[in-house]
């Protein structure tokens, strides 16, 4: 992902990205142009991208786009399932063979949907669009998701990178319901409560994985502090430090800059405390961590 996010941003490349933030809905249409294959009419054009990248150049990219700079027109927010976890703190080795039984299912209901019936499902059409609705449990369920949703995104609560990012889960939790509907019930209909509920939940997850990608970029002091804190409690730094013996480590977000204004903050939660120290005839400044904290680790 991070080839893909640096190419977009390059000179001359403006026409692919308009390409990716107008494939997000999947209702535009696009026509090129192949030597080999001719021209090439897509009626309904939806892009999906699946990849990786790790958590300092992310952060990098949604600093900058929530700063006004390269990626602020609202690309990073259409990754809506982007999600990140914490490696477990011990590994396993795990020898065995794959669940055979779960990925015959799970071809089942690709190779269904692939031959989808729509007169079956009982879809609906407008203007050449198929749909399917809530049922009445359903209706009523999301009307109160989606209101709780709106006054949230109207009250000035939400930094504009989040908001932005949280606007389009107006479409991403229907859509997620509809999709846990259709792999559930082979014989369709209105798209039922429980499937929604379960979209809900889905949805509750990927904004807690949201705050956390947004969060350097939104506070990136009290984040580098909550590293610096991290980095602290796991015992990887002496009892008594200078600044210098953390931003020369390279850690996440502690670099010169992201090192003082962690320490800062460390200090007015009383974690560590600024020193004087006598070296060779001159005084040093150098940081000591509170008894409490050095006895937890």
């Amino acid at each position: 992902m991070t080839g893909f996010l640096k190419d977009l941003d390059r000179s001359g490349r403006e026409g692919a990205r308009a390409f990716y933030l107008e494939s997000w809905n999947g209702t535009g249409s696009f026509t090129y142009d192949r030597i080999s294959r001719g021209t090439i009419d897509i009626e309904a054009c939806c892009v999906s991208i699946l990849g990786t990248i790790q958590p300092g150049p992310l952060s990098q990219y949604i600093e900058s786009a929530s700063k006004g700079g390269a990626g602020d027109d609202g690309l990073i927010q259409r990754f809506q399932l982007l999600v990140w976890p914490d490696p477990p703190r011990v590994w396993r080795n795990v020898d065995r063979w794959p669940d055979t039984e779960a990925r015959r299912t799970a071809r089942a209901v690709f190779d269904r949907l692939n031959e989808i019936d729509h007169a079956a499902l009982g879809t609906e059409i407008d203007e050449d669009a198929r749909y399917l609705r809530f049922d009445d449990q359903g209706q009523n369920l999301f009307d109160e998701w989606r209101s709780d949703l709106e006054n949230r995104l109207r009250s000035d609560e939400l930094p504009p990178a989040l908001q932005s990012h949280l606007a389009k889960y107006r479409s991403l939790i229907p859509s997620l319901a509809l999709l846990i509907h259709l792999a559930d019930s082979p014989t369709g209909g209105p798209v039922t409560e429980n499937a929604l509920i379960r979209a809900c939940g889905w949805g509750e997850y990927l904004e807690g994985h949201a705050q956390r990608l947004y969060s350097p970029a939104l506070d990136p002091a009290m984040s580098a502090a909550r590293e610096l804190d991290r980095h602290m409690l796991r015992g990887d730094v002496p009892n008594e430090f200078a600044a210098r013996d953390i931003y020369r480590k390279g850690w996440r977000l502690l670099d010169r800059e992201g090192t003082y204004k962690a320490l800062d903050i460390m200090a007015d939660y009383n974690r560590v405390r600024q020193v004087e120290q006598l070296t060779e005839g001159r005084t040093a400044q150098v940081w000591r961590v509170h008894p409490d904290l050095w006895r937890a680790v």
